[in-house]
């Protein structure tokens, strides 16, 4: 089934707006492959597996939260994102990982990611 001429521009437009293909594909209620052919259809390139480019800003915020204290799974859980991926950040960006010495802090069960952030 072709998709109306509106939905593809839309499609268009909200991937190159910087939405990940899951975020357009559930907004336009169609599958991620769809996505994928519109896309390719359109001749626009994709950004790596429907993977969001991280900004400077997030990266920066990773390494601060390590900085702090945190434990790279608490960062990760923070942030939304995995430890392993935390680590993968802090080695791109050359930060030194901690070695021995006091354990990472940790988050408390009770505390919000806003409470944890604001206390940091």
């Amino acid at each position: 089934m072709k998709l109306p001429a509106e939905t593809e521009a839309a499609i268009v437009a909200r991937y190159r707006a910087g939405e990940s293909m899951e975020l357009v594909a559930a907004a336009e209620y169609v599958s991620i492959s769809t996505v994928w052919r519109v896309l390719d259809r359109h001749g626009v390139r994709s950004r790596g597996h429907g993977r969001r480019q991280l900004e400077h800003a997030e990266y920066e915020r990773t390494i601060e939260l390590y900085r702090s204290g945190l434990g790279g799974d608490d960062v990760g859980r923070l942030l939304g994102i995995t430890g392993a991926a935390v680590r993968q950040r802090l080695r791109l960006a050359g930060e030194p990982r901690r070695k021995g010495g006091e354990p990472p802090r940790r988050l408390t069960d009770g505390a919000t990611a806003t409470e944890t952030l604001k206390g940091s």
